[in-house]
């Protein structure tokens, strides 16, 4: 692949250009192939009009054409071979072109959506009205990037990430529609071009760069801010954004994107009780296997979750069901020194301050469940280092109260 920058001055030109054969052309399978045939051979033509009018025939005939073209870049008239070769890409586009449209014109029947990343965004975003309408957007501003990277998706990183960079550099080179940053997202989320992206951004990693990092800036600003707060095309942006969220494997990329949705969050961009693609994802992230590796990012979703405007006694549920058992050591050393002068040291597990946001959430005391720095220090709950224990035993005991606590005081469900 040479390049996911889209090029496509060259190719809308030659779009433009392209006459709409009329009824009157239209002409039998036999005949086309025939034509298509003799154009090929007048590629060879001794006169250079005579070859680029055959050219332009061949490019008219469009796809019906493509056998003879193909058949023609193995002529071994080199003249020939390479006309026909630089052809096909073209032919490409113009096929692609007339599905987008085909697409576009039928956006209440169904009708299968066979372009490039077509099956992993209908997977992420659905097929209504509006999630077909804002992916034809999509494919209008990208629809050769998409191409590209779906026909090369394990060379895609390199150049992906090309592109990443003009974009926040907004370098006259390049234009960033709106739709720019969804299609970054959605070829990051695919599960055949992500790999390769995520190895690119780990090569860039250990040469000092951050890539993902970047990524997640060109979202911080008011363009992208509009396009999320937008009543038609924020919901598919938001579900993109997500979908690829659970993708990153790197630690610092996670982490800005987490400090990303709190400033989302705070902005009412995003709202943690009707956003539930949102609110989905930080509850995933908190509790799966992914962020074992992140303690900190895991955290803040924690933390995010529990701040959230869910009903207490959903967040209670989520935390006792997903976070009880995980023993994921969020902090192994924390010292502190008590009212009385003595020093401590804990241990702050995953599970550690699950528990402490249940206690916190149900009422009632941190000292019952014997924390050693929540217990005669409570306005530290705050601070997640200190829902430790400086013993397993202590832990233990804590886990089994709140089992009989809950035992006799079950969560009444509506």
């Amino acid at each position: 692949m040479k390049s996911l920058i889209p090029c496509l001055l060259a190719v809308v030109v030659w779009l433009s250009a392209v006459p709409a054969r009329s009824a009157e052309q239209e002409k039998t399978p036999s005949e086309i192939e025939f034509l298509a045939n003799e154009l090929v051979r007048q590629l060879g033509n001794p006169k250079y009009l005579e070859r680029e009018a055959a050219s332009r025939e061949l490019t008219n005939l469009g796809l019906d054409a493509r056998q003879a073209i193909e058949q023609g870049c193995k002529n071994p008239d080199p003249e020939i071979a390479a006309r026909c070769e630089s052809l096909i890409p073209l032919l490409r586009m113009l096929e692609l072109q007339r599905r987008v449209d085909e697409f576009a014109t039928n956006p209440e029947e169904r009708v299968e959506n066979t372009l490039p990343l077509g099956a992993t965004y209908e997977k992420i975003c659905g097929t209504d009205l509006n999630a077909r309408k804002f992916f034809v957007e999509l494919c209008r501003n990208n629809l050769q990037m998409f191409d590209e990277a779906a026909s090369n998706p394990k060379k895609t990183g390199a150049t992906y990430f090309g592109f990443v960079f003009k974009t926040v550099n907004r370098s006259d080179e390049v234009s960033c529609p709106a739709t720019g940053g969804a299609a970054l997202l959605l070829m990051a989320a695919d599960e055949n071009i992500g790999p390769s992206i995520d190895e690119s951004n780990t090569k860039q990693e250990k040469g000092g760069d951050r890539n993902y990092q970047r990524l997640i800036g060109i979202f911080w600003t008011p363009e992208y801010e509009a396009v999320m707060s937008d009543p038609n095309k924020g919901l598919y942006f938001r579900k993109l954004l997500f979908a690829w969220a659970k993708r990153v494997p790197e630690p610092l990329a996670m982490q800005s994107f987490l400090f990303f949705v709190q400033d989302m969050i705070n902005k009412r961009i995003m709202n943690l009780q009707s956003d539930s693609d949102a609110l989905e994802f930080l509850m995933h992230f908190a509790a799966s296997r992914t962020s074992q590796g992140m303690p900190y990012q895991k955290v803040i979703a924690m933390s995010m979750v529990a701040g959230s405007s869910l009903p207490k006694n959903d967040q209670v549920a989520y935390f006792e069901e997903k976070l009880f058992k995980d023993e994921t050591i969020l902090r192994s050393e924390v010292e502190f020194d008590l009212n009385d002068g003595t020093k401590i040291t804990v241990e702050t597990r995953a599970r550690d301050y699950a528990l402490a946001i249940c206690v916190k959430l149900s009422g009632q005391s941190f000292q019952e469940y014997g924390f050693d720095i929540l217990g005669s220090n409570s306005e530290k709950f705050d601070n997640w280092e200190f829902a430790g224990f400086t013993k397993d035993e202590t832990r233990q005991a804590a886990f089994q109260k709140y089992a009989e606590w809950r035992k006799a005081n079950p969560i009444q469900k509506k």
